[in-house]
């Protein structure tokens, strides 16, 4: 799966949000479509995250790390950290489920193991 941006013309495509602690910042991706790198503690936890959507067939996902420029040296992208965080809600609220990762990418792996009705095969 290769991760990227996408203009929908509008058009909101059915999407799953994650809800990460990403803890002590270990690491920094560098993604296609990201304008800036993605701060995580382990690079497990992202690659439990890809696994799941394959696994799931997940193919819109949201991420406020990944949709919202969280650089904190740039006024920039403080301004639309500040103009997105009230956004947050309507984003959870309409999306198809919620990934909830917790800081332990092992126990996130296992996690979902079963049968969730929430979310699709």
């Amino acid at each position: 799966m290769d991760a990227y941006l996408l203009e929908s013309g509008g058009q909101v495509p059915p999407y799953h949000v994650v809800s990460q602690v990403w803890g002590d910042i270990q690491e920094h991706l560098c993604l296609a479509g990201i304008l800036w790198e993605v701060p995580i503690s382990n690079s497990h936890k992202w690659d439990a995250i890809l696994s799941f959507c394959r696994t799931k067939g997940v193919r819109w996902l949201w991420m406020d790390v990944l949709c919202i420029n969280q650089t904190p040296e740039s006024k920039d992208a403080q301004a639309e950290k500040a103009r997105e965080i009230p956004n947050m809600s309507h984003y959870y609220r309409n999306a198809v489920a919620c990934l909830v990762v917790p800081t332990d990418h092992d126990t996130f792996s296992h996690s979902y193991s079963g049968d969730d009705p929430a979310i699709p095969p």
